[in-house]
């Protein structure tokens, strides 16, 4: 019973209220004097932020930014009486290393994908509890953190400004009036921009009423106060979540025993999945890898058709198997015959999935064959093979009752896997592969090719007497427009973007002869 009141099971809906009460009200471990100097910090990294951001592109900027709000966390780690754990170090260095590769690829979508894994793993280095060992990570512990550190990003300001340090005199007589005047005035301050915001933005009148009374230079100003705002709150945020306040314990999640899938249950809920994946891949065997004339004759479609009408079924079908699997494994009984039985069919499933992904990159092997390489087609392949390290992972780790590893396996992967991406640079490489096709006469998307990133413009320069002249004309046309004036700035510097320009400029005579 005691250890009930400690860690609720969520799956008791009396337990609700307790769980919202420490998502929202968690132990709070810093003194107001600490709380002013994380305060401190936020406004300087605020201010650092808008300096840096401030109409320009993402480079340089976004890991000099990084590197201060890693520097003031370990700073002030120790005047708040808090000692981060190798495990926070090591995520916020492969963070760190994700923030650096934006300001070397210049592809935006690729752009995108890093700052949300540097986000990912910033995040996940602040909430998880420092105490919980690899071992002892669980799925719950895991969500459960990263929902409370979200939690407590979202409110670190206004909770650091609720903690600033105030003298006892100002909460007596005039004195005081005049302090909780200042304070509810700071605490609606953010609420009338947000909403006057909104209105003024609803409605020309009161907006050119608004600024003949103020006259202000609105679209001046507001880019300097969306920065500094938001580089503010995402620091205040960290600071609070890895500095100011004691991770709850993560609820129990554990079925009662006689509620568990006995090892028949198992069988039965594995076995048909197995039974069904044995089915599909004979299919593959005979038909995918059998040629093209036996898939005409059968099902009436090219050989290119049959292979895109398969692989983002087959990346869903991949990447659905995990989550069924690992759910069997929480919700299975314990004994040695119901372990036999999940381990056994986990096996065989997992290597009928090998078949299953072998057929889904043979597929995008064939329609790249016929079309040529996108974006669109990169990033699931890229996906299918980050997955496929990850059930590696699954067979080391969750299959020996080590569910911790795993997890961290997984984190690894996922950025590892992101470098790798930044590593092969996926516009250059569909600017390389799609140019290459044209040896053996296949087509080339000259307006899909204009449209890929600074990564790819290297490689068009160069491979620009390969195209057929109304094709170059469009490449050199897109080139010319988008990076013959182009000025890097230094606060946003990107070696992609860079040498874009540079290949450009150097090469502007021939781009201009193209047309």
């Amino acid at each position: 019973m005691e250890h009930a009141e400690t860690a609720p099971s969520i799956f008791r809906l009396a337990d609700l209220g307790l769980i919202a009460d420490r998502l929202f009200r968690p132990p709070v471990r810093l003194r107001r004097e600490t709380a002013g100097l994380l305060a401190v910090l936020a406004v300087g990294l605020g201010a650092l932020g808008d300096a840096l951001f401030v109409h320009t592109l993402p480079g340089i900027n976004l890991p000099l930014w990084h590197a201060a709000v890693i520097g003031a966390m370990a700073g002030a780690s120790r005047p708040c009486g808090v000692r981060l754990a190798p495990r926070q170090l090591g995520m916020m260095a492969l963070s760190f290393a994700l923030s650096c590769c934006i300001a070397w690829r210049g592809s935006e979508g690729l752009q995108a994908l890093t700052l949300l894994g540097a986000m990912f793993l910033m995040m996940l280095a602040v909430s998880l509890p420092p105490r919980v060992g690899a071992q002892r990570m669980g799925f719950v512990t895991f969500v459960y953190a990263l929902v409370t550190g979200g939690v407590s990003m979202a409110t670190g300001a206004l909770r650091l400004l609720m903690l600033l340090p105030r003298r006892e005199r100002l909460t007596t007589g005039s004195e005081g009036s005049r302090y909780a005047v200042l304070r509810a005035s700071l605490l609606a301050l953010p609420l009338v921009v947000v909403f006057g915001g909104l209105f003024v933005a609803a409605d020309a009148v009161l907006e050119s009423q608004l600024k003949s009374v103020l006259n202000p230079d609105l679209e001046g100003v507001a880019p300097h106060i969306f920065w500094f705002g938001a580089s503010l709150l995402a620091a205040a945020g960290v600071l609070w979540a890895a500095l100011g306040f004691e991770a709850p314990a993560a609820p129990e999640a554990e079925l009662p025993e006689p509620r568990r899938l006995r090892a028949l249950e198992t069988g039965i809920v594995l076995g048909t999945l197995a039974l069904l994946f044995a089915v599909f891949v004979g299919v593959q065997v005979r038909y995918l890898f059998g040629g093209s004339d036996l898939v005409q004759s059968t099902a009436g479609l090219t050989y290119a058709e049959y292979a895109r009408r398969g692989f983002f079924e087959l990346v869903a079908v991949a990447a659905l198997l995990l989550p069924v699997l690992l759910a069997v494994n929480w919700a299975r009984r314990r004994d040695s015959r119901g372990t036999l039985v999940y381990r056994l069919l986990a096996v065989v499933l997992v290597l009928l999935l090998a078949v299953v992904m072998a057929s889904a990159l043979e597929r995008l092997r064939i329609y790249t064959d016929a079309f040529g390489l996108t974006a669109a087609r990169f990033y699931p392949a890229a996906f299918l093979v980050s997955l496929a390290a990850v059930f590696v992972c699954f067979l080391a780790t969750v299959l020996r009752d080590r569910v911790g590893d795993f997890l961290w396996g997984v984190v690894v992967i996922g950025a590892v896997s992101v470098i790798a991406i930044n590593v092969v640079a996926p516009d250059a490489l569909i600017a390389r592969t799609n140019t290459s096709r044209l040896d053996d006469g296949r087509s080339f998307d000259a307006v899909y090719a204009a449209t890929l990133g600074a990564d790819a413009v290297p490689v068009l320069v160069e491979r620009l007497g390969r195209l057929a002249p109304a094709d170059r004309c469009v490449v050199a046309s897109a080139l010319l427009r988008e990076w013959v004036d182009a000025d890097e700035e230094v606060r946003g510097w990107n070696y992609g973007r860079l040498k874009a320009a540079e290949a450009v400029r150097e090469n502007e005579a021939a781009l201009r002869a193209a047309c």
